[in-house]
C-alpha cells in the first residue's frame, strides 16, 4: 500500500491552482478523498466558523497531526475579510501559552489562505454540557481559573479575544485541561509600530456584529472596535453561567433581541436555577457579568486572584435559610472548596501556565488609569472576601454627637413612616391614603437595607426552591429496590428523591413543555421524562411531546427522542435488565437499546394510537401498550414484535398499566375505573369503579395481594385484589392525587399530588411516613405591622408569619383546626373556617369579632372580605364568597341580611375583587364576563364582556375607579367604573395569573405562569420592568411603602424583590 504521506506537495500536473471549493460544498457522506494544500493533507472536517472551516490534517513529510483552518472561498475576494484572516494569523503567532491552542504555520497556496494550529484530542465545553448537563462547581472553578490565566496572557500581549464561549474552549481528553482556541476575532490593543486606524476601522466597521450574542458583552455589541479585556471577562461570566446551568443567561429570541437583553436586563440570579452554587461563586459570576465596566473585574489577573482566594479561604456555604433575616455560615471548609483547593495545589500545569503568563512580553508603558482600576477592583475583592469571612463587628462609635444626630434622624423618619402607615390603614382607598403612600415612597425604606440573599438574587427568599414541584405532578415511578423515586410535573422539572433518608436527591431539566410521564430503570441508573399535551396556559396544547433520557451514573443527558425524528413520545417503561427502553408513541411503540443507542424494533398495528401507558412483564418477554380507539390494551412479544393479544372494556385509553409480580395479572386505570385482567386469556377478573370520580393511578402491594388506588378526591384506597374489599383508606385534604408507585419490597407506596408534593405511606397501616416539611403555594400575601412582617396564606388555609424587621406586635395563637380563608390588605382582620363555622378574628388579640354559620361552608370558593375603612374598631363590613353549587354569589354583612346573586346559566365565577373603600364588588366568569355590584345598595351596577376566554384575576386601583382584568386570552385590560369602558393595556401580554397594584396607584405588577413578573407604570405606560423566576407566579403583593414586592411561586417559595 502506498504511504499517504508520500504524496508530493506540488500542484497537479495540469498546472491548475489547487482548489477546495468542492470540499466546502460537500456533505460529509459525499466527501472525496483527502486533498493537499501546501505541505498538509486534509484528512477530515471537524468544524466550521464564520471565517472558514477547520480540518484535521497531517504534514505530508513530518507526519505530524495538526488542525488546519481554511478561509471560505467566497470570502477570498473581500479584502476586509482577508485582512481579518491575516490579523488572526498575526495574533495567533504571538501567543505561546500552555492553556491556548498554539499556531504552527500560516501559508497561502494560490488563492487558498490557511492557518496551521496545534491538534487537540478533546471535546469543546458546549458539547460536554450537552452530554452531561450542568457541571459540578469544583470543575467549573477549575475551568474558570484556566481560562482566566489564558486571558491574562492575552491581556499581557495587548490582545482581546472577543469571541469567548463554550464552543471555543476545548477540554483535552487525557488531562482534562481546558484550552482557549479560535482567535478569529482577536484585536491587538497595542502595537510595536504606528497604528493605521483607518484599516482597523475597516476590519470592525460600525454596524458589524463581531462575536456571539449569547456570550457578548453589552459594549461589544454597540462598538466592537473599542472594547478591552473586560469584554472577554463578561463573556467568561456568561460562559460560567452556561456551564453551571446548561443554559445561556438570556435564552430565546433573535440576534437583536439577545443583544438588547444583554444591554438592558440585569444578569439572572444564578442560584435561582442552581441553588447548590455557593454564594461566593455566584457573586464572582455576577461581577464578571456586570453591565457597567466600572463594576466589572478590571483585568483577568484580578479574576485569577479571586479564584485562588476561593481555594485558600473558608467561605459561607450555600444552604436554605429558614429565617431569611439571619445569615447562616458554615465555619469549616466546604466540600466543593476542598476539591478545588486540592486541584490548585496539585496541578503542575497550572504553575507552568502562571509562569508563562508572567513572562509574556508587554510594552513597558502602562496606563495609570488601568493601574488604578485594577487596584480598586483588587481592593473591592479583598473587602468582599473579608465580608464573607467575618461577621460585622459590634459598632463602637467614637463621635457621640454624630451618632446622636444619626439616631435622631432615624427616629424622626420612623415616626413619619408610622404616621403615613396609620393614614393608609385607617383611610384605605381615600385620596388621603393615596397621598400618604406617595409620601411613604419618598422615605428610605428599612426593607431596602436588608442584605441580599445571594450576589444577584432577591433581597429575601422564603423556603427552598427544590422542595416540591411548581404545580401538578403528572408522572411518578420508582426503581426496583424502591430507593429512588422519580417525579415530573408542570414545572418541566424531573426530580429524583431518596427513600431513606426521605429527601430530594437531584433534579434534571431540559423540557420545553410540562412533563406528562416519567420512568426509571430497575437498577436506578436511567431516568426518562416525557413531555405531554398540556402546558401551563390553562388548556393550550404543548407541541414538544418528546422523551429525554438521563444517565444518573455518568451524568448528563444521554438521548432526546424529539418528535421530528422519532414521532410523539407519550409513555415509557424499562425492561427488567435495564438494557432496553419501551417508548409509547402516537401510533406505535418503539424498543430502544440503551447500550447501542439505537432502535431495536417498532410495534404497530391497525387502529393503534396514543400509547398513553406502557409496561414490561417481570421476565422481560412481553410488552404491554395501552391506547387507541378499540382494543386499548395490546400484548406483544418483546423479542419478535409479534402481537399476542388485544382486549379492552374501557371507553378511553388507559392512564397507567401495572403488572403483578406473578407476571399474569395486569391492572389498568382508565376512564375513572380500575380493572384487573388475566392478560394470558384476555379475561377481566375484577373492576373497581366509583361514579363521577376519577381514578388517577394504581399499583400492586403486599406481594400482589392488594391494589393501592389513588383518586381525584385526595383519597388513597387499598383493596383486596381477589375480592375488591376495601382494606383501608387515607384522605389528604385539598389536593387531587395524580399517581402512585410501589417502593420495592419495603411495603410502602409513594403518591404524587396536584400541590406538587410527594408523600409516602405504609401499605399495611395506611399511615404517612416521614412527611416532608410543608411548603405549599402561598396563594395570598399581606404586609403587616408597617411592612415589618409578611403574612403567607398557603393552600389549605395554612398560615405563616415571616418577621423581616423588628416587630411591634406578635400574632396570637389560633385554634388547631383553623384554616385562614382571606385577610384584609393591612392584615388587621382574618376570615377563617373551623368546620362549618366562619369566623372573623383579630390576629393579634385572637378575639372573634363575627361568626357566620354556613351549612356548606367547606364548598365555598373565592371568599374575600369587604373593607370598612371608616370604622376604627371593626375594619370589615362582611364577606363575599362564591358557591359553585348552586352557582351563586353571596354577600353576608356582619350586620344585616345576606344578599344572593345567582350566576347566569352555565357560568361560573373565576375571580373576585372588592374596592379598597368597600363600596364596589367585581367578579369575572369563565365566559369572559365581568360584572360590578354596588355593595352599599346592594345591587348590580353593570356587566361587560371582555372576551370569550375565562377571567383569571381582577384588582381595583386604590381609588376604586378602575379595575385591572387579567384575561385568559393573554391580554391585560383596564375597566373604567364610571364610563364602563374597557381598554387593553398596550405591550402587556402573557399568561398572567397574578396581579397587584401599589398603594399609591402608580404601578401595576402582573405575574405569569412561565415565571415572569412585569412592573408597569399606570400613570406612565411607557415605563416597564421585568424579572424572571424559576417557577410560575401565583401571588403578588407590593409592600405598603411600595419599596418591595413579594412574589409567591408555584414551587412554594416566596421571593421579595426591590422595585
Amino acid at each position: 500500500m502506498t504511504d499517504p504521506r508520500a504524496v508530493p506537495p506540488n500542484p497537479p500536473p495540469s498546472g491548475e491552482q489547487p482548489t477546495i471549493r468542492n470540499l466546502f460544498a460537500e456533505s460529509p457522506a459525499s466527501r472525496k478523498p483527502p486533498q493537499v494544500v501546501g505541505n498538509y493533507r486534509l484528512m477530515e472536517r471537524i468544524g466550521e466558523g464564520g471565517m472558514g472551516q477547520v480540518f484535521r490534517g497531517e504534514h505530508v513529510k513530518l507526519g505530524r497531526i495538526v488542525a488546519i483552518k481554511l478561509i471560505h472561498p467566497e470570502l477570498l475576494q473581500t479584502p476586509r475579510l482577508v485582512k481579518r484572516f491575516v490579523r488572526e494569523v498575526r495574533a495567533a503567532a504571538r501567543v505561546d501559552h500552555p492553556l491556548i491552542v498554539r499556531a504552527y504555520d500560516a501559508e497561502s497556496d494560490g488563492n487558498i489562505h490557511y492557518l496551521v494550529m496545534e491538534w487537540i484530542d478533546g471535546q469543546d465545553l458546549k458539547s460536554i454540557v450537552a452530554r452531561r448537563g450542568p457541571l459540578p462547581v469544583p470543575e467549573v472553578l477549575r475551568i474558570a481559573l484556566e481560562v482566566a490565566l489564558a486571558l491574562d496572557h492575552l491581556h499581557q500581549l495587548g490582545m482581546v479575544h472577543r469571541d469567548l464561549k463554550p464552543s471555543n474552549l476545548i477540554q483535552v481528553r487525557t488531562t482534562g485541561q481546558v484550552k482557549l482556541l479560535d482567535l478569529g476575532l482577536a484585536r491587538l490593543t497595542e502595537h510595536d509600530g504606528p497604528v493605521d486606524t483607518s484599516q482597523t476601522q475597516t476590519m470592525t466597521r460600525q454596524g458589524d456584529i463581531l462575536g456571539t450574542p449569547d456570550f457578548m458583552a453589552p459594549e461589544q455589541a454597540m462598538n466592537a472596535k473599542d472594547v478591552d479585556i473586560r469584554a472577554d471577562l463578561y463573556s467568561l461570566g456568561c460562559t460560567l453561567y452556561y456551564l453551571l446551568t446548561a443554559s445561556v443567561p438570556f435564552p430565546g429570541g433573535n440576534t437583536i433581541e439577545k443583544l438588547l437583553r444583554q444591554w438592558h436586563e440585569p444578569p439572572p440570579d444564578l442560584r435561582r436555577f442552581r441553588p447548590d452554587v455557593p454564594e461566593p461563586v455566584a457573586a464572582l459570576v455576577s461581577q464578571l457579568m456586570a453591565k457597567s465596566l466600572e463594576h466589572r473585574f478590571a483585568t483577568p489577573r484580578v479574576v485569577v486572584d479571586a479564584l485562588r482566594s476561593l481555594a485558600s479561604r473558608p467561605v459561607p456555604l450555600a444552604m436554605p435559610v429558614e429565617d431569611a433575616t439571619i445569615p447562616q455560615v458554615e465555619p469549616v471548609e466546604a466540600v466543593w472548596q476542598q476539591q478545588f483547593s486540592d486541584w490548585v495545589e496539585s496541578d503542575s500545569t497550572l504553575e507552568e501556565a502562571t509562569r508563562a503568563t508572567k513572562q509574556a512580553t508587554r510594552p513597558k508603558r502602562r496606563s495609570i488609569a488601568w493601574l488604578a482600576a485594577s487596584g480598586m477592583a483588587a481592593a473591592a475583592l479583598a473587602v468582599l472576601v473579608m465580608l464573607f469571612l467575618n461577621p460585622a463587628p459590634t459598632p463602637n462609635p467614637t463621635d457621640e454627637s454624630a451618632n446622636s444626630s444619626a439616631n435622631a434622624k432615624e427616629s424622626a423618619d420612623a415616626l413619619e413612616r408610622d404616621r403615613w402607615y396609620a393614614v393608609i390603614d385607617r383611610q384605605h382607598g381615600t385620596p388621603e391614603a393615596i397621598a400618604a403612600a406617595e409620601n411613604l415612597r419618598k422615605l428610605v425604606s428599612p426593607l431596602t437595607l436588608l442584605p441580599r440573599n445571594g450576589a444577584n438574587g432577591p433581597h429575601i427568599r422564603i423556603g427552598e426552591a427544590n422542595r416540591r414541584h411548581g404545580g401538578w405532578i403528572r408522572g411518578i415511578a420508582a426503581s426496583a429496590d424502591g430507593e429512588r423515586i422519580v417525579t415530573g410535573g408542570w414545572d418541566r422539572i424531573v426530580r429524583i428523591w431518596n427513600r431513606q433518608p426521605w429527601k430530594l436527591r437531584e433534579t434534571r431539566s431540559g423540557h420545553d413543555t410540562p412533563i406528562w410521564n416519567v420512568a426509571i430503570s430497575p437498577n436506578g441508573r436511567w431516568v426518562a421524562g416525557i413531555s405531554g399535551f398540556d402546558t401551563l396556559f390553562d388548556g393550550d396544547v404543548g407541541m414538544e411531546r418528546s422523551l429525554r433520557l438521563w444517565d444518573l451514573v455518568e451524568g448528563g443527558e444521554r438521548e432526546v427522542f424529539d418528535n421530528m425524528r422519532y414521532g410523539w413520545s407519550v409513555s415509557a417503561a424499562f425492561t427488567p435488565d435495564s438494557k432496553r427502553l419501551l417508548v409509547g408513541q402516537y401510533d406505535s411503540a418503539m424498543l430502544w437499546d440503551l447500550e447501542k443507542s439505537e432502535p431495536v424494533r417498532h410495534f404497530r398495528t391497525d387502529g393503534m394510537n396514543w400509547c398513553m401507558a406502557t409496561a414490561v412483564s417481570p421476565d422481560g418477554k412481553f410488552a404491554f401498550t395501552g391506547g387507541g380507539f378499540r382494543d386499548h390494551i395490546r400484548v406483544w412479544e418483546l423479542d419478535t414484535g409479534k402481537l399476542v393479544r388485544a382486549f379492552s372494556k374501557s371507553h378511553g385509553p388507559p392512564r397507567c398499566l401495572a403488572i403483578a409480580d406473578d407476571g399474569r395479572r395486569l391492572a389498568e386505570c382508565s376512564d375513572g375505573t380500575v380493572r384487573v385482567w388475566d392478560w394470558t386469556t384476555g379475561t377481566m377478573l375484577r373492576e373497581f369503579r366509583i361514579p363521577n370520580l376519577e381514578m388517577n393511578g394504581v399499583t400492586w402491594c403486599d406481594a400482589g395481594q392488594c391494589l393501592a388506588i389513588v383518586r381525584a378526591d385526595g383519597r388513597v384506597v387499598w383493596t383486596a385484589a381477589d375480592t375488591g374489599e376495601v382494606l383501608r383508606e387515607t384522605q389528604i385534604d385539598g389536593v387531587e392525587l395524580t399517581g402512585v408507585t410501589r417502593l420495592g419490597n419495603h411495603g410502602q407506596i409513594a403518591v404524587s399530588a396536584s400541590d406538587g408534593g410527594v408523600r409516602r405511606f405504609q401499605s399495611e397501616t395506611g399511615t404517612e411516613l416521614e412527611p416532608l416539611p410543608a411548603q405549599s403555594i402561598a396563594r395570598q400575601l399581606n404586609w403587616l405591622d408597617g411592612d415589618r412582617q409578611l403574612l403567607l396564606i398557603r393552600e389549605l388555609g395554612v398560615t405563616e408569619f415571616r418577621p423581616l424587621l423588628p416587630t411591634r406586635a406578635v400574632p396570637a395563637a389560633l385554634p388547631s383546626d383553623w384554616r385562614t380563608v382571606a385577610a384584609l390588605d393591612d392584615g388587621s382582620e382574618w376570615l377563617g373556617r373551623t368546620n362549618a363555622t366562619w369566623q372573623l378574628r383579630n390576629p393579634f388579640t385572637g378575639t372573634v369579632q363575627a361568626t357566620v354559620e354556613w351549612r356548606e361552608a367547606g364548598q365555598a370558593r373565592l371568599a374575600t372580605l369587604v373593607p370598612n375603612p371608616a370604622s376604627a374598631n371593626q375594619r370589615s363590613n362582611g364577606v363575599v364568597a362564591y358557591w359553585p353549587n348552586p352557582r351563586e354569589l353571596r354577600y353576608q354583612p356582619w350586620k344585616g341580611p345576606m344578599q344572593i346573586w345567582p350566576m347566569p346559566q352555565q357560568e361560573h365565577a373565576r375571580a373576585l375583587a372588592v374596592s379598597a373603600n368597600g363600596q364596589m364588588l367585581a367578579y369575572g366568569t369563565d365566559r369572559g364576563q365581568v360584572e360590578l355590584i354596588a355593595l352599599a345598595e346592594p345591587k348590580p351596577r353593570f356587566r361587560v364582556k371582555i372576551d370569550r376566554e375565562p377571567i383569571r384575576k381582577l384588582a381595583f386601583t386604590p381609588d376604586g375607579q378602575t379595575v385591572v382584568v387579567l384575561s385568559g386570552n393573554s391580554q391585560v385590560y383596564t375597566l373604567y367604573v364610571t364610563t364602563e369602558a374597557v381598554k387593553p393595556i398596550p405591550n402587556l401580554e402573557g399568561s398572567f395569573d397574578a396581579v397587584a397594584i401599589s398603594a399609591d396607584g402608580t404601578r401595576l405588577a402582573v405575574g405569569s405562569l412561565v415565571g415572569e413578573v412585569r412592573i408597569h407604570g399606570l400613570l406612565s405606560p411607557g415605563r416597564s420592568r421585568r424579572w424572571s423566576f424559576p417557577s410560575a407566579v401565583r401571588s403578588l403583593r407590593f409592600s405598603r411603602d411600595g419599596a418591595m414586592i413579594a412574589v409567591g411561586l408555584a414551587n412554594g417559595c416566596v421571593e421579595i424583590e426591590r422595585d
